[in-house]
């Protein structure tokens, strides 16, 4: 299996590594850990020292490179290769593209919650390739050291469907992926009110 992990800063690093590292995987699966820098992200003193020239974005790369690089290398510790790969952009585009490139099985990223201004602006980047990703993606949330798991630690599982065929190819990757002994998995779906469906309805027909 090919994992595409995509981290924004060490904090994101250290807490996908760990969900990553928690979940068995199987035999030669390999890592691609993908960090994107956008120009923004670059310190105002870090440009200013390189002239404002691309020397600035070059060293950014170069430190973050240096920070996740001992993250990632946790993952040989759990049997899986893990390569480290900074790249200059926007992550929204370039995580689906190196997902594609690299014919990823599966995404990481993780879930950030923020209300500033600059973010909305910007959009999510979860959300963004979720729309736009060639494989499956998790978004991971740091729950902290109260729901902590461990490798052999048995999973709760939610599956919502609605019965479409995007519902189905969901439980099918559910049921092709290893998981700990004892693992439970709830099936809901969720029907429309009436009510909603004719609203819904003559809103579609008046258009």
């Amino acid at each position: 299996m090919k994992l595409l992990i995509a981290v924004d800063s060490t904090t994101s690093a250290e807490v996908l590594v760990d969900a990553v590292g928690i979940r068995p995987w199987p035999e030669g699966t390999t890592a691609h850990v993908l960090s994107v820098i956008a120009d923004m992200d670059v310190p105002e003193e870090v440009w200013r020292e390189q002239g404002y020239g691309a020397g600035a974005v070059r060293q950014e790369m170069e430190m973050r490179g240096e920070r996740i690089t001992p993250i990632a290398k946790r993952l040989e510790e759990v049997g899986i290769s893990a390569e480290v790969i900074v790249a200059r952009g926007d992550a929204r585009h370039l995580i689906p593209f190196y997902a594609r490139k690299w014919s990823s099985d599966l995404i990481f990223v993780r879930a950030h919650v923020r209300k500033d201004m600059t973010h909305w602006m910007l959009g999510s980047v979860a959300r963004a390739v979720v729309t736009a990703s060639p494989c499956t993606v998790q978004i991971v949330r740091d729950v902290g050291e109260d729901r902590a798991h461990t490798l052999h630690s048995r999973r709760r599982v939610l599956l919502a469907t609605d019965g479409s065929e995007t519902a189905s190819i969901a439980a099918e990757e559910l049921a092709r992926r290893p998981w700990p002994e004892g693992s439970e998995f709830r099936i809901v779906a969720v029907e429309e009110p009436l009510g909603d469906q004719v609203v819904q309805g003559a809103a579609s027909r008046g258009g």
